[in-house]
């Protein structure tokens, strides 16, 4: 492979939604910390290098792997690749067969990689809800309101209904803890669901990371919040769609802004 110096990228200058909506081969994802300080840095990339080694080696052939950590390689053993990465609080790794791209988030994230079929995303999902400030008001209206949802039998917080919810597509709105990881597998033809005491290999995930995947795909919206602050201390809540209801006051106050044309989605 020939060398080539990579640039730091971030989120304002291109799209992350090839990132968060990418799926179906080996996903690496790799957060790591204190950037600024080479030997942390270069340590937590080798245990990423380690720990992709280690979930791969008899899913991919030899020359296969090699080839998927030689991107790796070279960016933990070329010092001048971090130039541009100083001010970064994380930096975020993401890799595939066809594609190798490096993030410098201005957040801090508690350091983590994992081998999937899709990427780790809930610390992107974070940024992103941080730089779309105006829909925070969108956010804590769903909140506030989740118990007259719940009576309405709008509400799901059982990962097994939420994950069948989202496979059908009936998800409109999922708020999901940042601070929790549940490892396991989701069945997406038939809403089935395998939860696992840890990151057993290649084909596990985070499920609260899939789950928002899955319901950014069919269109929902999905906000990540500490555990502590979604209610009654849950992994997730699923506000799901029904269209026998009347609108609820965060649904009245969208109409109302799209009509004063102050609402603008982005991307």
């Amino acid at each position: 492979m020939n060398a080539k110096k990579i640039a730091p990228s971030t989120t304002s200058a291109w799209t992350i939604e090839s990132l968060l909506l990418s799926h179906g081969e080996f996903h690496l994802s790799a957060y790591v910390a204190e950037p600024a300080h080479p030997g942390p840095r270069s340590r937590q990339l080798m245990h990423v290098i380690e720990h992709a080694e280690s979930q791969l080696r008899g899913e991919l052939s030899d020359l296969e792997l090699q080839k998927f950590l030689a991107p790796l390689r070279q960016f933990e053993e070329d010092a001048s690749t971090f130039a541009g990465f100083e001010n970064a609080a994380t930096l975020a790794l993401f890799r595939t067969k066809g594609a190798f791209r490096v993030l410098a988030l201005p957040v801090d994230v508690r350091p983590l990689w994992t081998v999937a079929s899709s990427f780790h995303v809930k610390p992107l999902l974070k940024w992103r809800q941080h730089e779309r400030g105006e829909r925070a008001w969108f956010e804590d209206c769903l909140l506030e309101e989740w118990q007259l949802w719940e009576k309405q039998g709008q509400i799901k917080s059982n990962l097994f209904q939420i994950t069948r919810a989202a496979t059908r597509g009936d998800v409109r709105h999922l708020v999901v803890a940042e601070d929790r990881h549940i490892f396991g597998h989701i069945d997406e033809t038939q809403g089935g669901l395998s939860l696992h005491p840890c990151d057993l290999n290649a084909y596990d995930d985070d499920i609260l990371d899939d789950l928002a995947q899955l319901v950014l795909r069919s269109g929902g919206q999905v906000s990540v919040r500490p555990q502590a602050e979604i209610p009654g201390a849950r992994t997730a809540l699923a506000f799901v769609r029904s269209p026998r209801r009347g609108r609820m006051r965060w649904q009245r106050e969208l109409s109302r802004r799209l009509a004063d044309g102050e609402y603008r989605a982005t991307s």
